[in-house]
């Protein structure tokens, strides 16, 4: 993308050179073709109008890059957290069907913790369908700003749900562990 930018900037300097050097070529050294010399003048004006005309479109071009390159970085924003949204949604789901449980008050507790953080992820996602709903009028720097408050609150989620399963996975395997000596030795 900086090589696109880079190519515009070349192509107007350029654009901008030839406009000046166009005109210091006016000059006429040879008597006959002074015939010619209104022609000449009016083939560089021309050309001048032409150039200055090229130059403007690539200004509107660079801008229009420009626009577009915050748009795909906003889109790929979103992407981002939309797939972090569904991955979190998954690893949820696959804990509510657990088969091994130690204790079912604990693991109930659990649960309810797990619905709590899926709210806040339906949360985000309806910031994030408002954020993109084209009929929302806001700035780029408006959007790019929640964009990166969603991101915060998904990641914060993510974290959330890492140390709540973390923490019921020890707990958990420890009441195991129990019922299992219990069994054992106590025939």
């Amino acid at each position: 993308m900086k090589n696109i930018v880079k190519i515009f900037c070349s192509i107007t300097v350029f654009t901008f050179c030839s406009i000046h050097f166009s005109e210091a070529q006016l000059i006429v050294n040879d008597p006959v073709a002074s015939g010619n010399l209104l022609m000449s003048i009016e083939e560089a004006t021309k050309q001048t109008v032409e150039l200055q005309e090229t130059t403007k479109l690539l200004q509107e071009g660079v801008e229009l890059y420009s626009k577009v390159s915050k748009t795909i970085r906003n889109a790929k924003k979103v992407k981002s957290i939309i797939y972090k949204q569904a991955e979190l949604v998954k690893l949820i789901s696959k804990e509510f069907h657990r088969t091994e449980i130690g204790s079912v008050k604990m693991y109930g507790s659990y649960c309810r913790i797990l619905k709590g953080i899926i709210q806040e992820n339906l949360n985000n996602v309806e910031m994030l369908n408002t954020l993109i709903s084209p009929g929302e009028k806001m700035t780029s720097g408006e959007r790019l700003n929640i964009l990166l408050k969603i991101d915060d609150l998904t990641n914060k989620s993510y974290r959330a749900f890492k140390q709540i399963q973390y923490q019921f996975n020890t707990d958990n395997e420890i009441i195991l562990d129990r019922i299992k000596f219990d069994k054992k030795y106590k025939r």
